[in-house]
């Protein structure tokens, strides 16, 4: 007899425990039949997940607000984070950073808890923020933002600000059904390469060498750079996915910004609407 199951179903020492007990039984790993049905929402979902990127949207305009204004990074997420909660949701982690140049290589400048509590950004400083987790009923969000404290950039930080938001509209532009992942990584290259990207890369950057994923209880496959998806996996209609970027210029900063959306059959949703600029 064979059985097909989910591999990440059960820990490794019950799944040694029944293969001990059921010896005539092949056990077969099949992630990929529950996958299958599980990233094409329904309509039911797809309202869960709009309200879930309601949510996430007011949590991250009063984390960025907070940042804006001078406070500290802890401060700054307790209030998205209360925000989440008093909504019905779970913030997973939330990463800020802020600073000048190298400073802000790091997604997280505080790595233990996302947000530092004895450091707040001064007029000046780039700011970046990002907020996960299961914003409704489980569903997963993440989007992210980044600004420039006081609110008045710099020519050369508004033009890596805007170098960044252009790799992320790009690709959206190119996401429709039957869309390959790899065809949207390969336009996030192009598109980094003529920002000015690639030979100064951040801790995010290379954590994640990808431009989206998929949405679903968490990140999900495909995600979309040239080593993390598949040739023959496809976007299709009502999935929940993302459009993400991370730049970084030498002797500027590294700045980031991702939108959450759900893919129609004539265009894109998107359900995480905090500003693009806050000048």
């Amino acid at each position: 007899m064979t059985l097909f199951m989910a591999w990440g179903f059960l820990p490794c020492k019950y799944m040694d425990w029944l293969r001990d007990w059921c010896p005539r039984i092949e056990w077969c790993p099949e992630d990929g039949l529950v996958k299958s049905v599980q990233h094409v929402k329904s309509e039911r979902e797809l309202d869960v997940f709009r309200e879930a990127g309601e949510i996430s949207t007011r949590a991250l305009n009063v984390i960025m607000e907070g940042l804006l204004a001078g406070k500290t990074e802890a401060e700054a997420a307790s209030h998205g984070a209360a925000e989440v909660v008093r909504s019905g949701g779970v913030p997973n982690i939330i990463r800020l950073s802020h600073g000048t140049g190298e400073e802000m290589n790091n997604f997280a400048r505080y790595p233990l808890s996302g947000a530092d509590p004895y450091s707040a950004p001064r007029e000046g400083d780039f700011v970046r923020a990002w907020i996960m987790g299961p914003m409704c009923h489980g569903y997963f969000l993440d989007p992210g933002r980044s600004a420039v404290c006081g609110r008045k950039p710099s020519k050369q930080q508004r033009d890596l600000l805007e170098a960044c938001m252009s790799i992320v509209s790009g690709v959206m532009e190119k996401i429709r059904p039957g869309v390959s992942p790899h065809e949207l990584a390969r336009e996030g290259d192009r598109l980094t390469k003529e920002a000015g990207g690639g030979d100064t890369v951040d801790q995010a950057g290379l954590q994640w060498p990808l431009y989206g994923h998929l949405c679903d209880m968490m990140f999900e496959n495909p995600m979309y750079g040239m080593s993390t998806c598949n040739e023959n996996e496809l976007i299709q209609e009502n999935m929940v996915c993302s459009s993400e970027a991370f730049l970084a210029w030498e002797g500027v900063g590294s700045v980031g910004s991702e939108e959450n959306l759900i893919v129609g059959k004539d265009g894109l949703e998107v359900i995480t609407t905090s500003p693009i600029y806050w000048e």
